[in-house]
């Protein structure tokens, strides 16, 4: 009897365990800035999500672009000292850190893993 109460225990405490899924995202990215011309050109790598979203932000302008996995698509209309926020899923202005962009190539690569209930 002892015996048997300690399995229904040990398995129920295994079932809680496993009760949370475990989700990834990964987005892999190049951003070619072209600051004299103004423009920026996103090449997406990988995502999770199948397709590489980012947000233009300077000041109170801000313009979003995405792309395909394996697809590139250019931004105009930037201004010096705009920054750039990138995700599997459209970046939200004030909930993501931009990254300053500049002239040249700028490789994004991120990994997250998130456990829910």
């Amino acid at each position: 009897m002892r015996l048997n109460f300690r399995l229904v225990l040990v398995g129920s405490l295994l079932a809680l365990g496993a009760c949370g899924k475990t989700e990834r995202s990964a987005i892999a990215l190049e951003v070619t800035g072209d600051l004299g011309n103004g423009a920026a050109t996103i090449s997406c790598t990988s995502s999770t999500s199948g397709t590489c979203h980012v947000l233009f932000l300077a000041g109170d302008i801000s313009k979003a672009a995405s792309a395909p996995v394996g697809n590139s698509t250019t931004v105009t209309g930037l201004i010096p000292g705009v920054g750039f926020c990138s995700d599997t899923v459209a970046p939200v202005a004030g909930k993501c850190k931009p990254t300053v962009l500049v002239n040249g190539r700028q490789i994004v690569r991120r990994e997250t893993k998130v456990t829910r209930d």
